[in-house]
């Protein structure tokens, strides 16, 4: 209970209140799609707290999360509700304001309206609990939202915590630099009996590790450049945790780099996300030291053979007991970065096989292979925030580590669907996580790009990223002969197979792109092209991964139907039609955002939308017609409205043919020639009821679609010419784009 000074009054300066229990009804409806997501944003003095991001539940919504402030008498507490979007800014609904009453608020509901919520009002309610300031909260788990302060782990043992928390002592450091973000440990409660000083079980260490990424992955959610990776980490981590849990090997090596890891994310979790705020590259190079540390963990325990053949001086004085120094000395840099402020110039260490080689500066033999530019382009990924599911469902896909698993991933879908945005962004992240054996983007209008060099170019994208692999392809492209060679089937038999057969052991998989297969012309060579990727493919290490993306073309889908180790995904089945339509939903609204003079509504989104078909190469079109102004159609919203009166099929030109004038331009003439006589002429023809520009068409032309026939009495009846009672005559309207 709370105690009362002499006074008989509740000192508020001894006092911290905590809010439970969060609750809005009758939440605006922000997308009629899909439901609502909403988070609170607390602001106690010039303290800030957010809770998590919730969905709305037939109008309302609940948060779990418990937000703990210190006030004193004069403290003034604001809440502010914020709808969430995909891709656009948090958007304020409504807020509250007013200043913390301690007789008041000694404890139980408080309801308040919000301000500035429209109509219905929004409610919120909250349970507030009055506590003393010394009253320990070190259990009371923080808001796992964005601005949440500080992020308690439930690591355990307090000398571990202390251990990972304090600051690092180099000599003439200002341990208290103005941007040092280190901050002294919170008493920690022991929660599952595990011990980070003193770990024996490595299975339990490494879901220890598990634990703590995964809670940073949350905590950076809004570094939406990050957070992918974060989650491919964590991803790869549960697959090396299953490995090492089947295998048990406790390696007391692995445990020393494991425990170094996971000190540094139990460091980061204790972490402001404002103190993060300046250190996104640092945090992503984290994120990436993490997953090529979790493929190293999860292939070595699992490839007995390379163990037993290597012996026991492998880890007495061989290349992985340097590797692992290496992953610990990274780890250890990158917590000092953080807790000194300091920024960290560096690149992830990659663990490619498991002998010392030496480097090659210089291979002609190499540089005289053949070579295209056709990797990924930047500016050709998906939209951040749209493909979501089926980036993570090929992600899976790609680190499944099993022996028998497929090598080939076949994307298979009509022009327009989007395969070659997913290549492409595919393609970057895995380029970035140094796992990107090559890229080879296929293009009609790029004859260099021809089918004679897909695997000369991969062959010479792998020697840059690996060593061995250098080694080996100059070995086999030592005859000058050989490597003129113009035989795409003697191309992927020597500067791919013979290579990658000759890698001893290599961690983490080797990711290739192959876009736009279709655009091959030579009936020939794409046979070829076809045959050897569906049949000689299972040749390759296990770790190799295949994708490609084609039209659903008749030879393609012969070559690769019924292949056991071909993944075959269509697109109009891996990507689910509301989820897609969402997507296109989410691109026209960005590029749309920023048009100056378009009356943007989610009514026409919604149209647009559902006219594209699941095209997302329509939608790009429609967006490049209504941003240009400069043509016959000046308005861009007379623009949206000409795209979506004429079918789905014109082209730009046709859409600014003569007879593409806006309705507002039309009108305009109309009003300054309406004396012209022969349109009052044309005024007789029966065609002027289908068209307004009838007397510009033959009969012949008229559109095809009903309107119900006019009721015209008095001098002019005559003029028109009435419907019979025929099929025509029962319809009612004309269909709402049709009317544009």
């Amino acid at each position: 209970m709370l105690e009362s000074n002499p006074s008989g009054r509740i000192d508020a300066k001894m006092l911290k209140i905590r809010i439970t229990k969060i609750q809005a009804d009758a939440v605006p409806i922000v997308s009629p799609w899909r439901a609502g997501r909403f988070l609170y944003r607390v602001q106690v003095d010039n303290e800030t707290e957010s809770t998590a991001v919730a969905g709305a539940v037939s109008g309302g919504v609940a948060w779990k999360d418990e937000i703990h402030f210190d006030i004193s008498r004069t403290s003034i507490l604001k809440l502010t509700l914020f709808a969430t979007h995909r891709v656009r800014p948090e958007t304020a609904v409504g807020w509250v304001e007013e200043r913390i009453d301690v007789g008041v608020w000694r404890g139980g509901l408080v309801k308040r309206r919000l301000n500035g919520a429209g109509t219905p009002p929004t409610h919120i309610s909250f349970h507030v609990e009055l506590l003393r300031s010394d009253a320990p909260c070190a259990s009371h788990r923080r808001a796992k939202s964005r601005s949440s302060e500080i992020h308690d782990v439930g690591a355990g043992i307090h000398a571990a915590m202390r251990a990972a928390l304090c600051p690092v002592h180099l000599p003439g450091a200002r341990l208290q630099a103005e941007n040092a973000v280190w901050c002294d440990p919170e008493p920690a409660i022991p929660s599952d009996d595990l011990n980070l000083g003193d770990v024996y079980d490595l299975p339990k260490s490494l879901n220890l590790l598990l634990k703590h990424a995964t809670l940073f992955s949350n905590l950076i959610s809004q570094f939406s450049e990050i957070h992918p990776y974060a989650k491919f980490a964590c991803s790869v981590l549960t697959m090396a945790c299953k490995v090492v849990e089947a295998q048990n090997d406790r390696d007391n090596r692995f445990r020393q780099l494991i425990k170094v890891t996971s000190d540094t994310f139990l460091f980061l979790n204790t972490l402001k996300v404002s103190a993060l705020e300046g250190h996104r590259q640092t945090i992503k190079l984290l994120t990436l030291q993490t997953t090529e540390c979790a493929y190293f963990i999860r292939d070595y325990t699992k490839q007995k053979s390379f163990i037993i053949r290597a012996g026991t001086t492998l880890l007495s004085g061989g290349a992985i007991n340097d590797k692992i120094a290496e992953y610990q000395k990274i780890f250890e840099d990158l917590k000092a970065a953080f807790r000194l402020g300091s920024a960290l110039n560096t690149e992830i260490t990659v663990m490619r096989i498991a002998e010392q080689l030496v480097r090659i500066e210089t291979a002609g033999e190499i540089d005289d292979l053949p070579y295209a530019a056709a990797r990924f382009d930047l500016g050709k990924q998906c939209l951040e925030g749209t493909r979501e599911a089926i980036l993570e469902k090929i992600f899976t896909w790609v680190n499944n580590s099993d022996a028998n698993a497929s090598r080939v991933l076949l994307l298979n879908g009509p022009s327009g669907t989007g395969k070659s945005a997913i290549a492409h962004t595919v393609s970057r992240q895995f380029n970035e996580l140094r796992r990107l054996g090559s890229s080879f983007f296929f293009l009609r209008a790029k004859p260099e790009r021809s089918p004679e060099r897909v695997f000369t170019t991969i062959a010479r994208d792998m020697a840059d990223l690996d060593q061995g692999w250098k080694v080996a392809l100059k070995q086999v492209a030592a005859p000058r002969a050989l490597r003129r060679t113009g035989s795409i089937r003697e191309q992927f038999e020597e500067f791919i197979l013979k290579p990658a057969q000759r890698l001893p052991v290599y961690f983490g998989p080797v990711v290739i792109v192959i876009d736009a297969l279709d655009a091959v012309g030579d009936p020939h060579a794409r046979l070829t092209l076809l045959s050897l990727l569906s049949t000689r493919t299972a040749e390759l290490p296990s770790n190799f991964r295949i994708i490609v993306t084609a039209r659903p073309d008749a030879d393609i889908c012969d070559a690769f139907k019924n292949q056991e180790d071909i993944e075959w995904w269509p697109m109009d089945t891996v990507i689910e039609e509301e989820a897609n339509l969402e997507d296109i939903k989410e691109f026209l609204t960005n590029e749309f955002s920023g048009v100056v003079g378009l009356r943007w509504s989610d009514k026409l989104c919604h149209k647009l939308a559902r006219k594209s078909e699941r095209d997302f190469g329509w939608a790009v079109f429609a967006c490049t017609f209504v941003k240009t102004t400069d043509r016959r159609i000046k308005s861009p919203t007379d623009r949206v409205r000409r795209l979506l009166s004429k079918p789905k099929g014109c082209t730009a030109a046709q859409l600014e043919a003569e007879d593409s004038e806006s309705e507002s331009d039309f009108f305009h003439d109309k009003i300054r020639d309406k004396l012209h006589i022969p349109h009052i002429l044309a005024g007789h023809s029966v065609l002027d009821i289908w068209h307004p520009q009838a007397h510009k068409y033959p009969d012949t032309a008229a559109p095809s679609f009903p309107v119900a026939s006019p009721h015209v009495e008095g001098p002019f009846a005559s003029w028109v010419a009435p419907f019979g009672a025929d099929a025509h005559y029962a319809s009612k309207f004309v269909d709402e784009p049709e009317h544009y």
